[in-house]
C-alpha cells in the first residue's frame, strides 16, 4: 500500500544530532510515513543508528552508500520515495510532532501539490520565529522570491512526489554540498511556468521545523567567507540555464549584485579576482535594479576597484536598513524550546 508521505533524511557524521532528529520522527502524530535514511558514507556511528532504528520501526528503509555529497543522497531518497507526498528533514534538525500531520491534512483539504509552513532558527542560546515572509503564493512569485536571493529550506516544503517526474526535475549530480536545494526548487517552479503546469501551492502559518543553526559552528570544515561566496556565485551560475532572463532578469542578476557587493564589504576578492565575473557587467547594468550595491558592482566589475573603495558611503543607508531588519527579528525570539528526548 502506498504511504501517504515519504520521509527522506540525508545524513554524513551525525551521530550527535542524529538520535534528536529520529526521536521526533517516531513521536510524529501522522504514522503513515516511509522514512528513508541515507547514510552517505558517514565514518562515525550514524550508520549503526540508523540500522538500531530501523530494526525497532518497520517504517523505516536504510541506504549505506560511499560518500557523494548531500545532494545525491538527495536524489537517491527521492528515487527510493514511494510516498504520494514527499519531505526532506535534515539530520541535524528536528521537528514539532504535528508537522507532517498538519501538512498533509493541509494539502489534501487543499488539493496542493506544494505546502509550505514556517520554521524556528536556533542560533546559540536563543531561538527565533521564522517565516519567508511572503503574501503571494504562486508560482511566478515565489521563483522571483527565490532568485532575488530569498533562502530556500527544503525541509519546510511538502511536495506531492509525481511533480518530480512530471516536470523533469533532479538533484545536480556530483559532489555539491552547497546550494542543491535552491537550484531545484527554483528549477521545478521555472519548469511549471514554461510548461503552464498550474501547480497549486499554499502556506501553513505554524513554525513547525526547528533548524539548529548552531551545528558545526567551529567545525575546521566550516567554509571561509570567500570560499562560501565563491560557492554561491557558483551555485548562481547554475541557475542560469533554468530561467528566462527575460522575464526574470531583475531578480536574477539582482542576486549577483548581493554576492559581489558582499565580498566588496568583507574585502574578500582582488581586483583581479573581480575580473572574472567581468562578462556580467552588461547583463547587470541592463537588469538588475538601480541602487547603491549596483553602482559600486559595476565599478568593481569594469576594474574600479579603488574607486569603489572611495565611495564606500554611498551604500551606508542600505546597510543601515539591512541592520534594522535583522534588529526587529529580536522580537520573534522563543523561551523555553521544547526539545526532543533522544532514546530513539
Amino acid at each position: 500500500m502506498q504511504p501517504s508521505i515519504s520521509v527522506i533524511v540525508p545524513l554524513y557524521n551525525a551521530e550527535k544530532w542524529l538520535p534528536r532528529c529520529l526521536s521526533s520522527l517516531e513521536s510524529q502524530t501522522f504514522k503513515d510515513l516511509e522514512i528513508l535514511l541515507i547514510d552517505d558514507g558517514s565514518t562515525d556511528n550514524s550508520g549503526s543508528i540508523c540500522d538500531s532504528f530501523a530494526t525497532k520501526d518497520p517504517r523505516a528503509k536504510v541506504f549505506h552508500t560511499p560518500n557523494r555529497g548531500v545532494s545525491e543522497a538527495r536524489q537517491l531518497g527521492l528515487d527510493q520515495a514511494l510516498g504520494l507526498f514527499m519531505i526532506y528533514l535534515d539530520a541535524d534538525d528536528f521537528i514539532a510532532p504535528t508537522m507532517y500531520e498538519e501538512m498533509f491534512n493541509a494539502a489534501i483539504t487543499a488539493k496542493a501539490d506544494l505546502v509550505f509552513c514556517d520554521w524556528i532558527s536556533i542560533e546559540g542560546p536563543k531561538a527565533y520565529c521564522d517565516n519567508l515572509n511572503i503574501n503571494k503564493w504562486s508560482a511566478k512569485y515565489l521563483l522571483a522570491r527565490f532568485l532575488y536571493n530569498q533562502p530556500v529550506y527544503l525541509p519546510i516544503v511538502l511536495f506531492r512526489r509525481s511533480l518530480f517526474h512530471e516536470l523533469s526535475v533532479s538533484f545536480p549530480c556530483g559532489r555539491l554540498n552547497y546550494g542543491e536545494d535552491t537550484i531545484v526548487m527554483i528549477d521545478l517552479l521555472a519548469k511549471s511556468i514554461k510548461q503552464n503546469n498550474s501547480i497549486h501551492i499554499i502556506h501553513l502559518p505554524h513554525n513547525l521545523y526547528v533548524y539548529d543553526k548552531t551545528i558545526n559552528v567551529g567545525s575546521l570544515m566550516k567554509p571561509t567567507a570567500k570560499v562560501l561566496n565563491q560557492s554561491q556565485i557558483r551555485v548562481w551560475e547554475m541557475i542560469g540555464p533554468l530561467i528566462n532572463k527575460d522575464t526574470f532578469g531583475k531578480n536574477y542578476y539582482g542576486r549577483l549584485v548581493s554576492y559581489l557587493f558582499n565580498a566588496y564589504w568583507n574585502n574578500l576578492y582582488s581586483l583581479d579576482e573581480y575580473g572574472q565575473y567581468a562578462q556580467y557587467y552588461l547583463p547587470i547594468r541592463r537588469f538588475a535594479p538601480w541602487n547603491a550595491k549596483k553602482i559600486i558592482s559595476l565599478f568593481l566589475l569594469s576594474g574600479k576597484l579603488d574607486f569603489a573603495r572611495r565611495i564606500r558611503f554611498i551604500s551606508f543607508p542600505t546597510i543601515l536598513q539591512e541592520k534594522i531588519a535583522i534588529q526587529k527579528r529580536s522580537h520573534r525570539i522563543i523561551h523555553n524550546l521544547p526539545i526532543p528526548p533522544t532514546n530513539a
